[in-house]
Parts: C-alpha cells; structure tokens; sequence
C-alpha cells in the first residue's frame, strides 16, 4: 500500500493551471479561489472538478465559448 498524500495549496494551485491551460476560462475565474475552495480534495477531485465545470458550461448554453466562475463553485458543490 502506497500513501499519498493530499497536495497542498501550490500543488493544488499547479493542478488547476495544468488542467486549464488548455480550456477556455472566463475573465471572473480565479484560480486562487479554486485552491482554496478545494482545500482536502485530492488531485483526481480536481480534475473532476474542471471536467464537471466544462459540462455544466456546455449543459448552461451549447455554444459557451468559456467557462464560468459559477460553473466551477456548481462544479465543487456536485464532486
């Protein structure tokens, strides 16, 4: 068995910026205030996090060409 650890807030921070590098976020997201809403969550919640976020933007309107701040803190309630 192999522990690892939850990230911290740079990890966190490094997660977020990897993931969405390539995806559309809009000019409301921030991504500090991702790290510290998903304080305790591992690296695959993250992820999940940003996958979530990207459907409820698509679920929202079909042609969104970005990602919301409302629909990540969506996102974070559901994971």
């Amino acid at each position: 068995i192999v522990y690892v650890r939850l990230p911290d807030r740079e990890t966190r921070k490094e997660i977020f910026n990897l993931r969405l590098k390539s995806i559309p976020i809009g000019p409301d997201v921030s991504i500090d205030d991702l790290v510290e809403k998903t304080e305790n969550y591992s690296g695959a919640e993250i992820v999940a996090v940003c996958n979530e976020a990207a459907f409820l933007a698509l679920e929202d309107d079909l042609n969104s060409n970005f990602i919301s701040m409302n629909n990540f803190l969506n996102a974070i309630k559901l994971v």
